[in-house]
């Protein structure tokens, strides 16, 4: 198994990054939330969620390092240099979440599983965790098969997966970053003012900012709608029921 002492403190560090998002979401909210409950039952639950997290990126981790003895990767062979390959890794894994991301969208059996995470009327920090365990059973599959194969380093997985799910959990929150900060901050990651653009009941705006961490994946691919301190409506239009619908793009606005 792939063990490592750092691996703790990833782990002391993700459950720090969750209390502070969370208590900034509870202190300043972006919205009035009435059905959202910031007790220490639900926190305590959200910690659960994030050791869980580690736990599973702990597993896939071990998984690449038992493997890697028997499948030399694509990026092994490009280099042998060890921060080169954590960059490729990094930066790969953050790519194909984008495009597993619009996948989602674009392909109608895969979007009736994301549909779920796209219900919500509410966005906040819990609305990390709401997934279909089908979409969540897919997406571990296919990594299963391709990071080996890309040669995605172990040590790679568990820092992009600590530095993936404090940002899915800060954009998801209901923080009230403010209009400045989050046009400055959304140049280089995805802030709640792009994401919750993302949960629009509006198709061409749902159909947009598919990035996890770094919001330059849709500026690159022209999927991207600018945060304009537009009123969100959230949840599933309609219209979503018809497959030809899905995978259209947004557009960028000024």
């Amino acid at each position: 198994m792939f063990l490592e002492w750092w691996i703790l403190l990833v782990g002391v560090l993700m459950l720090v990054a969750f209390s502070i998002i969370y208590l900034l979401e509870w202190k300043h909210p972006r919205l009035k939330l009435p059905h959202v409950d910031h007790s220490l039952k639900l926190y305590f639950k959200g910690c659960g969620y994030v050791l869980v997290n580690l736990f599973t990126a702990w597993l896939m981790a071990s998984y690449l390092f038992f493997v890697s003895k028997y499948v030399t990767g694509v990026f092994s062979l490009i280099t042998d240099n060890f921060w080169l390959q954590f960059l490729m890794s990094f930066l790969f894994m953050d790519l194909i979440m984008y495009w597993w991301h619009r996948i989602n969208h674009i392909v109608y059996p895969l979007w009736k599983f994301h549909e779920l995470h796209h219900e919500e009327k509410e966005l906040n920090i819990y609305s990390t965790f709401h997934f279909h365990h089908k979409e969540i059973f897919i997406s571990t599959g296919w990594k299963t098969i391709l990071f080996p194969l890309i040669g995605i380093r172990p040590e790679s997985l568990i820092i992009y997966e600590a530095v993936f799910f404090s940002v899915i959990l800060f954009h998801h929150s209901n923080f009230k970053l403010g209009f400045i900060w989050d046009k400055i901050v959304g140049s280089i990651i995805v802030t709640p003012g792009l994401h919750h653009i993302h949960h629009s009941v509006n198709i061409t705006e749902s159909n947009s900012n598919y990035g996890s961490v770094f919001s330059f994946w849709d500026r690159l691919f022209g999927s991207i709608t600018l945060y304009r301190k537009q009123q969100i409506t959230y949840g599933v239009d309609p219209a979503y029921e018809v497959p030809e619908n899905h995978g259209k793009l947004g557009t960028e606005e000024e």
